[in-house]
C-alpha cells in the first residue's frame, strides 16, 4: 500500500534541503506543498534578499556561512559559524545574537569580561601570562595545542559541557597538578603528555575514545577516581601504574620510569624507545616475561649483555648494542639488524629453529653450531674486512652488502656481485676510483639510478637496473643481460662507448620501439630497428671546427636538453627528424640559425629557448 507524506511530514524532510531550488522543485511536484516555506519560523537554508520573501514567517535568521547576509527586521540571529569575542560583542550591541562558537584568542588583547562570553578557546601562547588557577567553565571547546608548554597553569576548571580534550592540549604543562574529566568522553593524542606534576585525575563513566598516548610520559599520577570504569585504552607509565590498580590498562616502562628507579625486570607490557638508553648496571638483568613489545632503541648504548626475547611479540631495531653476548629469539619477532650485534657469541630460539632477520656472514658458524636457520645473511663491514674485499660466491642466503664496505681500501678493480644479492649501497661502487669493471646479477633488484663513474670501462647488468649512464667517459663496453632497451634514454656523454653485447638478444634480431641513438649507432649493422631513433646528447664528433652541429641522418627525434653549448653557431638538421622536444637547444646563446629544417617537424614550446637574438630558421620546403 502506497503512503503519501502530509505537509507536516514533508516539512520535516525539507529541513534537510540544500537551497531554494529544492523548495521550488517540491512545489512543482505537488501544489499542496506550496505553503511549506511559510510554515518555517527559521530559515532551513541560507537566504538572500531575493529568496527571503519565500519564508515570510521567519523569526530567527540562521547564518550558516560567512557570506550570508545579516538582514534587518528579524527577532534574533543564530550564527552557526565561529566568530571572535570582539566581533560577537560588537554585533550584540545592535542585534539579539545566539552563537554557540564564540572564540577567544590571545593574539588580540581582551578584557576578562570578553573572555567570559567565549565558548571556544584558541591556542594560548606560552609567553602570555594567565592565572595559575584558570576558570574555563564557559569554554566548551579547546583548540589543539591550546595550553601547549604552558608553565604557569597549575589548576583549571572545565565546563560541564566540555566533552573532548584535543591533541596536545595540555602537553608539557609541567605544573598542572590535577584535572577533573568527569564530563570528558574523548581524549586526543598526547593531550596530557609530559605533565610532570599531574597527580590526581577524575574520569567519567562515559569515557568512549582515548588516544593511546593521552598520558604519554606522565609518571606522577597517584590518585585516580574512575567510578565503574573497568578498563582504559591509553598507556600508563610504570611510575603511575599503581594508581590504576583495579582498572585494566597497559603498562609501559619509559625513560622517566627508569630514572625513577624502575628496572628491566619490572612487570610491564612494553619497554618504550630510549627507556634504557646509556643505562649502566643492567648487564645481569632479565627482561620481565610480561613484556610483549620492545620499541626502537630501547637499549641503545646500554651495558645489557643478555637479551631473552622468548615471549616478546614486537622487537624494534636497536642501535649500538655493543655489549650483547647472548640472544634468545622466537618465531614472532624480526631482528633486521642482527648483523650489528658485533659482540654476539651465543644465539638460541624459543619454540622455533629459524631466526627471523639478517645475520652477518661471520655469524654462520655460530648459527650452524646451534642447528638453526636464518632468513638471510648480510655482508657486513666486518665480513668485508675479514675477507679483504672479496665478495663470497655460493654463500647460501647472502642477499645484501653493507653500504659501509670500502672497495677503495683494497684497490678493487673488478666488482662481481653474486646472483641473489638484492641490496648494495651504490655509493660504495661509485666511490671506488680504482674500479674498471662491474658485473651485476640479472634483474633490477639492485638499482643504480643515474650511474656516473669516470674510470669504469666495462659493465654487465640488466637494462632496468640503471636509469641511464651519465658521463662515464672511460666506458667502452656494456653487456646487457636482457634486451629491454627500447623507449628509454641509456647513455649521456659516454663518448668512448664502442661495444654493446646481449646475453639474450631478440630472437628475430629486431628491436621494436624508440631507441637511443648511441645504441643504434653501435648496433645498426647487426640488428634491425623498427621505431624512432632519439638523439639524447651531442657527441663531440657532431661538431666541426666552425662550431656547426650536424644531426645524424638516422635520427628522427631530438630529445630534451640535447645541446647546452654556448659556442654552437649553426645546427644542420637531419633529413629524417620528425620532432624536437622542449629545451632541446636551451641556453645555446650564440645559436643563430637552424638549417635544412622541414615545416612538418613538430617543435615543442621552448625547444630554442635562450638562443641568439638574431636566431632564425631556414626551411627547405
Amino acid at each position: 500500500m502506497t503512503r503519501r507524506l502530509d505537509r507536516y511530514s514533508m516539512m520535516i524532510v525539507s529541513k534537510y534541503f540544500n537551497d531554494i531550488g529544492d523548495f521550488v522543485n517540491l512545489v512543482m511536484v505537488n501544489r499542496k506543498f506550496t505553503e511549506i516555506p511559510e510554515m518555517f519560523h527559521y530559515n532551513p537554508i541560507p537566504l538572500t534578499r531575493k529568496t527571503a520573501k519565500h519564508f515570510p514567517n521567519v523569526e530567527t535568521l540562521h547564518i550558516y556561512k560567512n557570506s550570508d547576509l545579516y538582514m534587518k527586521d528579524y527577532y534574533q540571529y543564530y550564527v552557526h559559524i565561529e566568530m571572535s569575542v570582539l566581533q560577537y560583542m560588537e554585533m550584540f550591541k545592535t542585534r539579539r545574537m545566539i552563537c554557540p562558537r564564540v572564540f577567544f584568542s590571545y593574539t588580540n588583547k581582551h578584557d576578562i569580561l570578553s573572555f567570559k562570553h567565549a565558548t571556544v578557546l584558541k591556542v594560548v601562547p606560552n609567553n602570555v601570562e594567565i592565572p595559575a588557577s584558570f576558570d574555563c567553565s564557559n569554554i566548551i571547546k579547546f583548540d589543539a595545542r591550546c595550553f601547549y608548554h604552558n608553565t604557569q597553569l597549575s589548576s583549571i576548571t572545565l565546563s560541564t559541557n566540555l566533552v573532548e580534550i584535543p591533541d596536545c592540549c595540555f602537553m608539557l604543562c609541567i605544573r598542572l597538578k590535577a584535572i577533573d574529566l568527569k564530563n570528558v568522553c574523548v581524549l586526543g593524542q598526547n593531550c596530557f603528555a609530559d605533565c610532570d606534576s599531574l597527580s590526581a585525575i577524575t574520569f567519567t563513566t562515559r569515557l568512549r575514545k582515548t588516544a593511546k598516548s593521552a598520558f604519554n610520559l606522565v609518571t606522577s599520577i597517584q590518585n585516580v577516581t574512575a567510578p565503574n570504569v573497568k578498563c582504559v585504552d591509553f598507556i600508563v607509565t610504570a611510575s603511575s601504574s599503581k594508581a590504576f590498580s583495579g582498572i585494566q590498562h597497559k603498562t609501559v616502562t619509559t625513560r622517566k620510569d627508569v630514572a625513577n628507579g624502575f628496572g628491566l625486570d619490572f612487570i610491564s607490557d612494553e619497554i618504550c624507545s630510549y627507556a634504557f638508553n646509556y643505562k649502566r648496571g643492567i648487564s645481569g638483568m632479565n627482561i620481565a616475561s610480561t613484556v610483549t613489545s620492545i620499541e626502537t632503541n630501547a637499549f641503545e648504548n646500554s651495558d645489557l649483555t643478555r637479551l631473552d626475547l622468548s615471549f616478546v611479540q614486537f622487537f624494534g631495531e636497536q642501535q649500538n648494542m655493543t655489549r650483547i653476548t647472548a640472544i634468545t629469539t622466537n618465531d614472532n619477532i624480526q631482528i633486521n639488524n642482527l648483523y650489528d650485534y658485533k659482540t654476539l657469541k651465543n644465539i638460541s630460539c624459543y619454540k622455533t629453529n629459524t631466526i627471523h632477520g639478517k645475520a652477518a656472514c661471520w655469524m654462520k658458524e655460530m648459527i650452524d653450531k646451534a642447528v638453526l636457520d636464518v632468513d638471510e645473511y648480510y655482508l657486513s663491514k666486518e665480513d668485508f674486512e675479514m675477507w679483504k674485499g672479496v665478495i663470497p660466491h655460493n654463500f647460501n642466503k647472502l642477499k645484501a652488502i653493507s653500504p659501509f664496505v670500502n672497495f677503495q681500501k683494497f684497490n678493487i678493480e673488478e666488482i662481481v656481485i653474486p646472483e641473489g644479492i638484492t641490496r648494495i649501497g651504490v655509493q660504495t661502487i661509485t666511490s671506488c676510483t680504482c674500479l674498471t669493471k662491474l658485473v651485476l646479477p640479472k634483474g633490477d633488484a639492485i638499482k643504480l639510478s643515474i650511474f656516473t663513474h669516470p674510470h669504469i670501462r666495462e659493465i654487465s647488468l640488466s637494462p632496468n637496473a640503471v636509469h641511464y649512464f651519465s658521463k662515464c667517459h672511460a666506458l667502452r663496453s656494456v653487456t646487457f643481460l636482457d634486451a629491454n632497451i627500447v623507449n628509454r634514454k641509456l647513455f649521456y656523454h659516454c663518448d668512448m662507448l664502442s661495444n654493446i653485447v646481449f646475453t639474450d638478444p631478440p630472437t628475430d634480431s629486431t628491436f621494436n620501439g624508440n631507441i637511443d641513438y648511441t645504441v643504434y649507432n653501435i648496433l645498426n649493422k647487426s640488428f634491425k630497428f623498427e621505431g624512432d631513433v632519439t638523439l639524447y646528447w651531442h657527441n663531440s664528433n657532431f661538431l666541426d671546427e666552425n662550431r656547426v652541429f650536424t644531426v645524424p641522418e638516422a635520427v628522427t627525434i631530438l630529445g630534451d636538453v640535447l645541446l647546452v653549448d654556448s659556442n654552437v653557431n649553426v645546427v644542420v638538421m637531419g633529413q629524417n627528424v620528425k620532432k624536437i622536444y622542449n629545451s632541446a637547444f636551451v641556453n645555446c646563446y650564440n645559436l643563430k640559425v637552424i638549417k635544412n629544417m622541414k615545416r612538418s617537424i613538430e617543435i615543442q614550446k621552448g625547444a630554442f629557448e635562450k638562443v641568439a637574438k638574431n636566431f632564425h630558421i631556414e626551411y627547405i620546403d
